[in-house]
């Protein structure tokens, strides 16, 4: 191979490395795209509820259904002091089930995620069978439902009416 050959070999990679990167950043912005678009959507559905339902329904329907994991929304139920005594399940999306409006009450027992989501922390779950957080009815009920990895949102929302996300 002669070095004129070489040159023209390199030129040509360039040229490729060039075009691969360009098309990495394209399929990036698409996908940021994607997301902005999918925030905007969900936000104009929330700003027209007009009732809690209402924004869970458009959340489970703008988002939970463009995944593949099960996910629940939590209201806590307060009692006149502003303490917690229910947690109530108002909707549910899942693969298996799609969209789902339920109201169960479960009653409230204070574990070891209250502090963080009260801090508004996210928290993660990668196993329940593995994290001594988890309280063992919620254990129970993962492992059996065959989801041992959760999500929760922090719940502080709209209306001053605290509530939460489960993504299981």
């Amino acid at each position: 191979m002669s070095d004129e050959d070489a040159a023209g070999f390199e030129i040509i990679a360039d040229q490729l490395g060039v075009a691969i990167e360009n098309a990495r950043l394209f399929a990036e912005i698409q996908g940021a795209l994607a997301e902005t678009q999918l925030l905007y959507q969900t936000s104009q559905r929330i700003s027209t509820a007009m009732d809690v339902d209402e924004v869970i329904h458009a959340y489970l329907e703008q988002v939970a259904v463009r995944g593949r994991y099960a996910c629940s929304a939590v209201l806590y139920e307060l009692d006149e002091q502003g303490q917690r005594t229910a947690v109530i399940v108002r909707g549910q999306w899942s693969p298996e089930n799609g969209l789902v409006h339920l109201e169960e009450r479960i009653p409230y027992s204070r574990d070891a995620l209250d502090p963080p989501l009260d801090a508004g922390l996210t928290i993660t779950v990668a196993d329940v069978r593995a994290d001594p957080r988890v309280p063992p009815g919620l254990r129970e009920l993962q492992i059996q439902e065959g989801r041992p990895a959760l999500a929760f949102i922090p719940p502080h929302g709209p209306w001053g009416t605290d509530w939460s996300g489960r993504a299981e």
